[in-house]
């Protein structure tokens, strides 16, 4: 069973828009509805950001297919393309991430959960910004420049995020120059 399927900027934004949800300028996501967005800070050291990443990875609903936009990276340090790159090729798939930025999980499962994760996990350490949301869900959460962004319509996934701030020491944050102390 394929775990991952790479998307092309093209098929992302298929598939996004089966979702409604919509590419900016910018690489960014907009989503057709706005929620309560939640901003915390992200842990420092990798110890915690291992076993936050597998809670990351279990927050976005996975009863349907999962999708890891990736936004922004960095080419420099070459080893960090290379790492993420490898971890795909792993998965099958040849092409670069310039030219296949979007992650596709359509099944869930404990071997897809720690792909997502383990890429979510290079994502915070690299400090590279991504988006991950489920198909035709009012929810996401947003990595990037050292915090992340939830957002959910769902009490229960709200709850979620404030059970994550406790275990893992988050601080919620009012905008992103706080995440930086």
């Amino acid at each position: 069973m394929v775990h991952m399927k790479c998307l092309t900027f093209g098929e992302s934004e298929q598939w996004l828009l089966s979702s409604g949800v919509r590419l900016d300028e910018h690489r960014n996501l907009q989503f057709s509805r706005e929620h309560e967005r939640i901003m915390v800070t992200m842990p420092r050291s990798a110890s915690p950001l291992v076993y936050l990443s597998s809670q990351l990875a279990r927050w976005v609903s996975a009863d349907v297919g999962r999708f890891l936009w990736l936004s922004h990276w960095q080419t420099y340090p070459p080893d960090q393309l290379v790492q993420f790159e490898t971890m795909r090729l792993g998965c099958g798939e040849t092409r670069r991430i310039i030219d296949s930025p979007g992650h596709l999980f359509e099944h869930s499962g404990e071997e897809s959960n720690a792909i997502l994760a383990g890429l979510i996990f290079l994502i915070m350490a690299f400090n590279w910004e991504a988006y991950i949301t489920a198909h035709g869900r009012d929810e996401f959460f947003y990595l990037g420049d050292e915090h992340i962004v939830f957002s959910s319509r769902d009490p229960l996934k709200v709850k979620t995020v404030a059970e994550l701030m406790s275990a893992f020491h988050l601080r919620r944050i009012s905008n992103i120059r706080e995440a930086w102390n």
